[in-house]
């Protein structure tokens, strides 16, 4: 049996092969979390307790991965469109934060099955377009037509209520 410290949020011993698989099954699967950068030691310790506990058990279903990688996709795909026909124009580029989209996605999702009826999102200009187009449905005409300048008012994005 061998002493884990605070492993998984204080499971205090196990054999170690045990542990060592579990090490290998959440911190060398095909997704992780970036959050060593965080100065506050509580914030910190408290993301690993979780991260430890699923023992690597993320998008256990294959529809859950495909929706994610769907969702990837969809936010990549215009970035890269943005950044090829609308070159030199401020965009607010998502770059390096493409995750929000499936992130927001899911909230949005869980957030409706548990009767919330309201929701407000408040975020700074990094990304703001894809989460208008990708996260709430805002056609993508529309934003084309704002950056060629043939739209003549403002557009505000109506989302219909589901």
């Amino acid at each position: 049996s061998f002493d884990t410290g605070s492993y998984a949020g204080g499971v205090q011993r196990m054999p170690l092969g045990r542990f060592v698989e579990r090490l290998r099954r959440t911190y060398t699967g095909t997704i992780g979390a970036e959050f060593m950068h965080i100065a506050d030691h509580n914030q910190r310790r408290w993301l690993q307790t979780r991260l430890e506990q699923a023992v690597g058990n993320f998008l256990s279903e294959p529809a859950q991965r495909l929706r994610v990688l769907d969702r990837l996709t969809a936010a990549e795909g215009l970035e890269r469109y943005l950044h090829t026909k609308y070159v030199g124009q401020k965009r607010f580029s998502l770059e390096g934060g493409e995750s929000l989209i499936p992130l927001l996605d899911t909230l949005i999702e869980d957030c409706g099955r548990n009767s919330v009826r309201e929701m407000v999102i408040g975020m700074a200009h990094r990304g703001r377009l894809n989460v208008l187009i990708n996260t709430l449905g805002k056609p993508s005409r529309l934003l084309f037509d704002e950056f060629e300048a043939s739209s003549s008012t403002p557009t505000i994005p109506r989302i219909p209520a589901t």
